[in-house]
């Protein structure tokens, strides 16, 4: 059957071509959720020749595709002077198999587990669980030798009688600011409060992707169950910066502003995004454009079911919350902060403590980011979620052992330094996600990079 008749009217349209076989250009089609690749060209004896024509052979089990390729055939020189057209050609094999449809998907995921790929996988994991273990003892080693028996002994002393100890030093002289509640408390609470949303997300997201709810190559399955799933799981939010803010601040009211900026703080920079990114989509007529409606019913989902959610998990909360417990009595009047090194600054700390738990993850990322940009399937969800319980720990681990440096140099200002040690990892991710768009995307134009760099 014929395809699509292309004229080559232009020297343009050849050299587009062959530059698409120069750089060995492939295609994914998606066959009712499974992956096609095929390629575009091939290079013979240093000849540029194009496929005009795939033969697709499809299996198929119960009157459901159980698997999908494609071979190409018929080439054509692209070197050819009198070539001005070419008819692109298609014909479809189907071949009935004993493959059950629940095991379809096998094929990918063995071609995952091929030893070359596993023993990157398991290098990743077994250097971050060595991580993890070394981290542990460190922080162990300090917990439990030093700070809790320092701690017992602070919390039944006087404020005058813990501050004329001639044999204090380094956090000890700081025991009385260090539960002095942090500036900005609203928005320190709505970030709290809108992290434990999406890590809450983000693990119902791999329950699901275990359980197999989902194709790999099935995007708008993915989306949808990350737009609803945020949308459901607001109510975490709202119970967090609630209860927080309220144990935080003596005023009454001000849960309810912490409320709205909960709602806003995440989801107005997506929402600019998002407007940004349908924008240009829209502007180039592409596929990938949401239509109103989709958009006006993401509108409703976010007034009808985010923000009533959280509005019902902060009353859940604020009623909750237990008043605030500290362990050291908080002075009258804050103590002088002395200055501090260039290399205890609080961005060469953010930094320095974020770049651990990105080694624990960077291997992963790449796959990850092939999968979402260079047309590559990754069905190893179990590996991938064993490498997030993995940051989760590192970057609690050194974000606990930074608060103890900061606290050790006489900083008693620890709570936004050590929320900002965590969040840091997303610099190197991002940095990470250029330094892969210049070597490994292929990606250009003005569509591609808006996307990208966006989302």
């Amino acid at each position: 059957a014929n395809l699509v008749f292309e004229e080559l009217d232009a020297p343009e349209d050849r050299a587009a071509f062959r530059r698409a076989v120069e750089n060995d250009f492939y295609f994914l089609l998606d066959v009712d959720s499974l992956p096609v690749w095929g390629f575009v060209g091939r290079q013979e004896e240093g000849v540029n020749e194009l496929w005009t024509h795939y033969s697709f052979e499809m299996e198929w089990n119960a009157n459901r595709v159980i698997s999908a390729s494609v071979v190409p055939g018929k080439p054509v020189s692209l070197d050819d002077a009198g070539l001005d057209a070419i008819d692109f050609t298609y014909d479809v094999v189907w071949k009935e198999t004993k493959v059950t449809f629940g095991k379809r998907m096998e094929r990918y995921r063995n071609h995952q587990f091929l030893e070359d790929h596993m023993d990157i996988h398991w290098y990743s994991i077994v250097n971050s669980f060595v991580t993890v273990l070394l981290l542990s003892a460190v922080l162990g080693s300090i917990l439990v030798r030093i700070l809790r028996k320092d701690l017992a002994r602070y919390s039944l002393l006087s404020d005058e009688e813990a501050f004329d100890e001639e044999e204090s030093s380094g956090w000890k002289l700081v025991h009385g600011d260090v539960f002095r509640f942090p500036p900005a408390k609203g928005l320190f609470c709505a970030l709290l409060g809108t992290g434990l949303q999406v890590l809450v997300l983000g693990f119902v997201v791999f329950a699901l992707a275990l359980a197999g709810a989902f194709y790999p190559t099935n995007r708008s399955a993915l989306l949808s169950i990350l737009v609803f799933g945020f949308a459901l799981t607001a109510g975490v939010a709202g119970y967090t910066s609630a209860s927080y803010m309220k144990q935080l601040s003596s005023e009454d009211r001000r849960w309810i502003g912490n409320l709205l900026l909960t709602v806003a703080c995440f989801c107005l920079p997506l929402g600019c995004v998002f407007a940004v990114c349908n924008s240009t989509a829209l502007w180039h007529k592409s596929t990938s454009a949401l239509p109103v409606s989709s958009v006006l019913g993401l509108l409703a989902l976010f007034f009808l079911v985010s923000l009533p959610l959280t509005i019902v998990g902060g009353i859940i909360g604020k009623n909750a919350a237990q008043p605030f417990a500290q362990p050291c009595r908080t002075r009258k009047y804050k103590r002088e902060v002395p200055p501090a090194p260039w290399y205890r600054s609080p961005i060469v700390l953010m930094l320095t403590t974020a770049f651990l738990p990105f080694t624990a993850i960077y291997t992963e990322l790449y796959y990850v980011f092939s999968s979402m940009w260079s047309l590559k399937v990754y069905t190893v969800f179990s590996v991938l979620f064993v490498v997030f319980v993995i940051l989760l720990l590192v970057t609690s681990l050194v974000s606990t052992m930074a608060t103890y440096v900061l606290l050790n140099a006489e900083d008693p200002r620890w709570w936004w330094q050590s929320w900002a040690n965590g969040a840091a990892v997303g610099i190197y991710v991002y940095a990470y996600s250029i330094w892969f768009w210049v070597v490994n995307s292929g990606l250009s134009g003005s569509l591609q990079p808006v996307f990208y760099y966006g989302y």
